[in-house]
């Protein structure tokens, strides 16, 4: 005769398995997101002349910006914005402190450029890149 219960034992386990990576899983995703984001982009106004944006730096670190480029289709090359940072203390090095907030123009006249439909602004910090889209 062959025995036909079900082993419920396996099926509360696998259960409990189940509950237990619906909850690990996006706690891992969320610490590792929290533990490497380090700047927020927000475009203020965006114009026929020009971009005001800021960048706003949620770490804990400060943060070193290597270099910060635009580009677009219209474009053939990209364009370097390093000359566009508006920061009170410190503005060759580009170092934004903990907490801190810095405002950045990109004015299309002083760069030469047709206006913008739609772009990239690049930041590269060290060994992170940072991707903000333009619409």
């Amino acid at each position: 005769m062959i025995n036909n219960s079900i082993n419920w034992t396996a099926i509360d386990v696998i259960i409990n398995l189940f509950d237990t990576l619906i909850i690990f899983i996006p706690a891992v995703i969320s610490f590792v997101y929290y533990k490497t984001h380090r700047i927020d982009m927000f475009i203020t106004s965006k114009t026929d002349s020009g971009i005001k944006l800021y960048l706003h730096n949620v770490s804990k670190n400060s943060v070193l910006i290597w270099n910060a480029v635009l580009k677009y289709k219209g474009l053939k090359k990209d364009i370097c914005i390093n000359n566009s940072f508006r920061i009170q203390a410190n503005e060759e090095n580009r170092i934004i402190l903990p907490d801190n907030m810095i405002s950045v123009t990109l004015d299309y006249a002083m760069l030469n450029i047709p206006p913008i439909k739609k772009g990239r602004i690049i930041l590269y910090l060290g060994k992170h890149k940072i991707v903000k889209r333009i619409k």
